[in-house]
């Protein structure tokens, strides 16, 4: 009898257990999932950068989110914009090599 008791008791702490874990869980994963689908993709979240205020060939801008395009960080090296962008911001890559002509398609890399 004692191991009988002993036994049931191992199998309703067990049981209380694993209930509480998943119980635990449970709103965490869908906290998770419900905060993953109101913040959408970086890109289709991003609004496109005026042609005016993208940086030059190879500089970029730190372009921070919600700062109007007159009052964004000034244009400087690609590896200073990376190493200090902010949390609320995005690296802007001025142009590269490609050429747009004025029908507005890429041109092949220009050669030096």
């Amino acid at each position: 009898m004692a191991l009988e008791g002993n036994t049931m008791v191992r199998w309703t702490v067990g049981a209380l257990t694993v209930g509480g874990l998943l119980l635990a869980a449970s709103p965490r994963a869908a906290g998770a999932q419900q905060l993953r689908s109101l913040v959408p993709a970086r890109r289709e979240q991003a609004p496109e950068i005026p042609r005016e205020y993208r940086p030059p060939r190879g500089m970029c801008r730190i372009w921070i989110d919600g700062v109007p395009p007159d009052k964004q960080p000034a244009p400087v090296d690609c590896a200073t914009a990376v190493k200090n962008k902010p949390r609320n911001g995005r690296v802007i890559f001025g142009e590269d090599a490609r050429e747009e002509s004025d029908s507005g398609k890429k041109d092949k890399p220009k050669k030096p």
